[in-house]
């Protein structure tokens, strides 16, 4: 998947995916407006993730 202008972000999270390679978990907040890619960038990340595990959830913004 190609994000565009989400590498940097990309490289973060994947930084924190060698820690928990490493034996280190790590937990990553992602928000932004709505559309901005969030879901994208998580789903990117997935694909990276190995035999990590990755616990995804959401939000309802009415609630807030």
């Amino acid at each position: 998947m190609a994000l565009l202008e989400r590498e940097p972000l990309l490289q973060g999270l994947e930084a924190l995916l060698r820690g928990v390679a490493g034996g280190r978990g790590h937990v990553a907040l992602v928000a932004g407006e709505a559309g901005i890619g969030k879901s994208s960038l998580v789903r990117a990340l997935v694909e990276k993730a190995g035999e990590a595990e990755v616990w995804w959830g959401a939000c309802d913004a009415l609630e807030t």
